[in-house]
């Protein structure tokens, strides 16, 4: 599939989207309501990504400018953090116990952090396209023991790839104004997307296909982890962490 990518990806139409203004608390088209939990501060600046660890009792949280990996509880308070080697981090995915993978932007790299010894190994996706439209996804499938990734816009893409990075398959995703976070649950293999410009969040199957859409409001929010009715949100533009309940 690395093959003759690059043509591929500058032959792909793009798509619009209609912009959807919200509230706290909306009922969306397919009549499923949010309601805003809580709106927690917390200590770690220009959030861009959020996952749980493997029991889904702490959570792992990406700043875009600083190179340090957070573990928090789940009200936001940092208990650990790990120093990196990359800035420009956008989101993070928690693979069993002891092994994290966080995308790069500009880089389109994926970084590996084992946490056993603190080792990092960086893999290339060869992805190429305009700077600031690059990696802004990614997510653990542990069906497959593959990850899921996004590539924000120009064009839209969902990408699975192996361990070392390598492209394995890709699809253009046309329902969406840009490709922000995503979240695979285990509970029921659903996808989650997040749409950073359009404020939205669709549940897929994992063909992409839209389960349910909810719209939230216009916080810029990048990262996205979901337990149960619980639908958890960062924003690069606040320093809070959200949390929003499904009706």
């Amino acid at each position: 599939m690395q093959v003759g990518l690059t043509k591929i990806l500058l032959s792909l139409s793009l798509s619009m989207f209609a912009f959807i203004n919200c509230t706290d608390k909306v009922v969306t088209p397919t009549g499923i309501e949010l309601t805003l939990v809580e709106s927690i501060p917390i200590a770690i600046k220009e959030l861009t990504g959020i996952d749980f660890n493997n029991d889904k009792t702490k959570l792992w949280i990406v700043g875009e400018n600083e190179p340090k990996i957070y573990l928090t509880d789940l009200r936001g308070t940092i208990e650990k953090k790990y120093d990196v080697s990359q800035n420009d981090m956008e989101e993070i995915t928690s693979i069993g116990d002891t092994l994290l993978a966080v995308v790069v932007e500009i880089t389109r790299e994926i970084l590996f952090l084992n946490l056993k010894d603190n080792s990092e190994n960086v893999y290339q996706t060869g992805l190429e396209g305009e700077l600031n439209h690059g990696l802004e996804g990614i997510t653990y499938l542990p069906t497959e023991e593959n990850l899921f990734l996004s590539k924000e816009k120009n064009p839209k893409l969902i990408l699975k790839i192996n361990f070392n990075a390598e492209i394995l398959s890709y699809s253009s995703i046309d329902f969406v104004e840009d490709l922000a976070g995503l979240y695979f649950d285990q509970s029921d293999n659903t996808l989650w997307i997040l749409s950073q410009e359009g404020n939205m969040i669709y549940k897929c199957n994992t063909e992409y296909k839209i389960i349910e859409q909810y719209s939230i409001p216009n916080n810029q929010c990048e990262g996205v982890a979901v337990k149960g009715k619980n639908i958890y949100l960062v924003s690069d533009t606040e320093q809070l962490l959200r949390t929003y309940l499904i009706s």
